[in-house]
């Protein structure tokens, strides 16, 4: 076909056949792509206490604005291991991702959404990071982070805490008075969100750098009792591989808090928390920590706000989709 649409280039400096012919390979070369490019696969991680069927709605905007792209909900975790410390999913996340990196070679994007639940509420997110950095030869392209909280949490949903009567004794319970449980060994070992578990006040600080194994490490933060300098910089050249970082929140989630946590924003220091330090202003992008500066100076992270969107309501949404996720799934 190529050969045919040069010859017709040098047969339109013939007068008499140069619009015929070259109207036709114009019709030929229209087909040709429509047949010839595809886009991306899709892989979507869905949340906690879910079995994925949630996500057939994201699935399907998807496949209705980029027919035939290969979108796959992954499964990884049944309900109760969810609840698992981050370091065990982890290792069965990046096992399951393992063959979609191999069976997709030229590149894929997935898309990690952070589900509420009647307990707590997913890592996705914060486990896709963790694939990011922990594989070398990973070829995801973009990442889109929904909705979830990957700079840590600050607070118990109480809407979701007194839909369960077992836990509404500790309903009313501040996040003031959780954190010195919350960053005990025993809990640190068994329930996921204690991983991300983020205390901003300045006396919790030691705690949340000695006890809080997972968010230091995927934050490569060097006051981690668990940083290592060597495996920091491959985690970081690791990640850096990444093309697109599109991050997704707003402050109706409901479930992140605080919800800039979304988009790499954060409480401040001060004992209220009631400040909130952007992400271009936080000591672990000012310092690269990760990378994060990097990829974001080369053009590569895009955030987006919107209001009026509930937690659960992310995958669904169109305006969401078509503003924020569909641009980058190319």
């Amino acid at each position: 076909m190529l050969k045919y649409c040069k010859s017709t280039l040098l047969m339109s400096k013939n007068k008499m056949f140069g619009f015929g012919y070259t109207y036709r390979c114009a019709i030929l070369m229209v087909f040709f792509f429509q047949f010839v490019y595809t886009y991306k696969p899709v892989v979507l991680v869905r949340g906690i206490f879910s079995d994925g069927d949630e996500l057939n709605d994201l699935k399907n905007l998807i496949i209705q604005s980029h027919p035939n792209t290969n979108v796959t909900v992954l499964k990884y975790l049944s309900d109760l291991e969810t609840l698992e410390n981050l370091s065990f999913q982890l290792r069965i996340f990046n096992n399951k991702m393992k063959r979609f990196i191999k069976k997709y070679k030229d590149g894929f994007h997935i898309i990690c959404h952070s589900q509420g639940t009647l307990l707590v509420f997913t890592t996705s997110g914060l486990l896709c990071l963790g694939l990011l950095e922990s594989v070398t030869k990973h070829n995801i392209e973009t990442f889109v982070a929904l909705s979830t909280p990957i700079f840590g949490q600050y607070g118990l949903p109480k809407v979701i805490l007194r839909r369960i009567p077992v836990l509404r004794p500790i309903a009313n319970l501040t996040r003031e008075l959780l954190s010195p449980f919350i960053y005990r060994s025993f809990l640190q070992k068994f329930v996921s969100i204690a991983n991300y578990w983020k205390d901003p006040r300045l006396e919790f600080q030691e705690d949340f750098e000695t006890h809080v194994r997972y968010l230091t490490k995927v934050t490569n933060d060097p006051n981690s009792k668990w940083f290592d300098k060597t495996e920091a910089a491959v985690r970081k050249q690791n990640f850096l591989k990444l093309k697109k970082l599109v991050l997704i929140g707003g402050p109706d989630d409901g479930v992140i808090i605080p919800w800039q946590s979304s988009l790499f924003g954060y409480y401040g220091s001060d004992s209220q928390s009631k400040s909130v330090v952007e992400m271009t202003q936080q000591k672990m992008f000012l310092e690269d920590w990760f990378g994060l500066k990097s990829l974001y100076n080369r053009g590569g992270v895009s955030s987006y706000v919107f209001a009026d969107v509930k937690h659960n309501d992310w995958h669904g949404n169109k305006t969401v989709f078509h503003k924020a996720i569909e641009p980058w799934l190319t």
